[in-house]
C-alpha cells in the first residue's frame, strides 16, 4: 500500500517532534522533509498545533488499542498472569512502536508548555480507564487470595504503575542485562511487594 501525504506528515512530524521538541520544530522543517508546499499541509491540518494533538490522539489510540488487546487475551488466566502480560505489552508496544512509544513519554512529562494543559487532560483521561482496568485486576487477586489483602488496592495499583515508569527508565539506560532479565527483574519486584 502507497503511503499517503497524511502518513508522510504524521510520520515526518511524529519523528521531528521527538527529535527536536515541538517548539524547536517549525512548520517549514516539515514541508521541506517531506516535499510539500505549505497549502497541502493546510488541506489536512489548520496549524502545528492540530497536527501534535492528532498525533497524541492517534499514539494514544494505537496504545489503547495494544492494552485492550492484551487484557482481552488474558481474560480467563490468574491476576498475576494478566499484570504479567500488562507489563510485557508494554515492553512490547515499545519495541514494536518506538516512535509512539517515546512520543507519548515525552508528552507525559515535557509537553509543549503553551498547551501542556490541554495534553495532560488528554493523557490523564486515558490513564484514568487504565487505573481502573489494574485495579479490577488486583481486585479479582486479593479476592481468590492470589494477591495480599492487606496492602490497599489502590496501592498495588499505583505501585504497579510506578514500577512501569522506573522499568522504562531502567530498561532504556544501557547495562549488560538483557531487555528481558530487565521486565523479568521487575515483575520480580512487583510480586514480591504485593505477595503474587
Amino acid at each position: 500500500m502507497q503511503e499517503t501525504t497524511l502518513d508522510k506528515i504524521k510520520q515526518i512530524s511524529i519523528n521531528l517532534f521527538n527529535e527536536k521538541s515541538y517548539e524547536g520544530t517549525s512548520l517549514k522543517d516539515i514541508f521541506n522533509l517531506i516535499g510539500i508546499s505549505a497549502p497541502s499541509f493546510y488541506y489536512y491540518y489548520s496549524s502545528k498545533k492540530d497536527l501534535y494533538i492528532e498525533l497524541i490522539k492517534d499514539a494514544e489510540e494505537l496504545h489503547r488499542k495494544a492494552f485492550m488487546e492484551v487484557l482481552e487475551k488474558s481474560k480467563a488466566k490468574s491476576s498475576k498472569q494478566q499484570l504479567e502480560a500488562l507489563i510485557k505489552q508494554y515492553w512490547v508496544f515499545k519495541a514494536e512502536n518506538p516512535d509512539v512509544a517515546n512520543f507519548l513519554a515525552r508528552n507525559a512529562l515535557f509537553p509543549p508548555f503553551e498547551f501542556r494543559e490541554e495534553i495532560w487532560a488528554m493523557l490523564k483521561e486515558q490513564y484514568i480507564k487504565y487505573h481502573e482496568f489494574v485495579q479490577e485486576i488486583v481486585t479479582n487477586g486479593m479476592e481468590t487470595n492470589e494477591i495480599n489483602q492487606e496492602v490497599s488496592v489502590d496501592y498495588i495499583v499505583k505501585m504497579f504503575f510506578q514500577m512501569l515508569i522506573g522499568s522504562y527508565i531502567n530498561v532504556s539506560a544501557p547495562t549488560k542485562d538483557s531487555l528481558e532479565d530487565k521486565v523479568n527483574f521487575s515483575l520480580q519486584v512487583l510480586f514480591d511487594g504485593i505477595g503474587a
